[in-house]
């Protein structure tokens, strides 16, 4: 059987629609933003010579950083616990400050007595 005898017309769609303007300067900022980072990177002399050229500083760099040198094992242990420390006291200050300023923010929401002493639900 010949399937092309009977094809039917292709299918009309409906005209589109204006972009919004949202979308158009969304658009426009993205275009501005690409071209100024665009000649950023050309005004910096950013390019693969560059990053070729400066290949030993990176090496330079590594060679400084290996082999790790740590301090004393009861150095790095007192260091630890320093670093412990500074984080407990600053967990406890942050629910000191916020608990206070949670439950003003909480009652400032409720309506009435009676809803205030009640556990929230």
């Amino acid at each position: 059987m010949n399937t092309t005898a009977t094809r039917k017309s292709p299918v009309e769609f409906p005209p589109r629609p204006a972009p919004r303007v949202g979308s158009v300067a969304a658009a426009l900022v993205m275009i501005v933003l690409v071209v100024a980072g665009v000649l950023s990177v050309d005004s910096l002399g950013i390019n693969l010579a560059t990053i070729a050229r400066s290949l030993d500083n990176g090496v330079a760099f590594i060679q400084r950083m290996f082999p790790l040198d740590f301090p004393p094992v009861a150095e790095t242990v007192s260091l630890i616990f320093e670093t412990l420390a500074i984080v407990f006291l600053a967990t406890f200050l942050a629910v000191v400050l916020s608990v206070p300023l949670a439950l003003a923010a909480a009652k400032a929401t409720t309506r009435g007595r009676l809803s205030q002493a009640l556990p929230a639900r």
